[in-house]
């Protein structure tokens, strides 16, 4: 006896002929956009386990995917992998700054497309100046937005992006 009654099985069998043609003929991942909204991804690149942990609960809530990383190396090397829609990264990170991940962000053809926003502490104009030279697309203080409020900029600039 068969799990699936014979127009379920039609069915399944149209969908896996819909979405075969489609991936054939689009490729993979417009298929993938095309079949379903995809959650946007972000990495977060913070070294403290407390601010990592709360945007990354932040994000998962409001219905994102997210990646997160406790160093600059760490940072660019799932940047590179992952291909996150949008990076959220400190200033001040061990093993390689904000500022260098930044440079190697903007330098590497896989990446430099990459919104990058800088969530630091450091408010000098020096250093916002240089990380919007680099490409940053942002610049956000964390002791003036609340991770719920950091959610919100994100969305708003992947809306104002798309």
């Amino acid at each position: 006896m068969w799990p699936l009654g014979i127009s379920a099985l039609r069915n399944r069998v149209a969908t896996i002929s819909l979405k075969l043609t489609l991936t054939a003929v689009w490729g993979y991942s417009k298929f993938r956009g095309f079949m379903a909204d995809e959650k946007k991804k972000i990495l977060v690149i913070d070294d403290e386990d407390s601010v990592r942990e709360i945007y990354r609960r932040e994000f998962l809530n409001s219905g994102f995917s997210v990646s997160t990383a406790k160093d600059g190396e760490e940072g660019l090397l799932k940047a590179g992998e992952e291909s996150p829609d949008l990076i959220l990264l400190d200033i001040m990170l061990p093993k390689m700054s904000g500022i260098d991940v930044l440079k190697s962000l903007k330098q590497n053809p896989l990446t430099k497309k990459t919104p990058t926003l800088l969530l630091t502490n450091l408010g000098e104009e020096t250093i916002i100046k240089e990380g919007f030279e680099l490409g940053a697309d942002g610049y956000l203080l964390k002791v003036s937005y609340t991770p719920v409020q950091v959610v919100e900029e994100v969305k708003k600039f992947l809306q104002g992006s798309e």
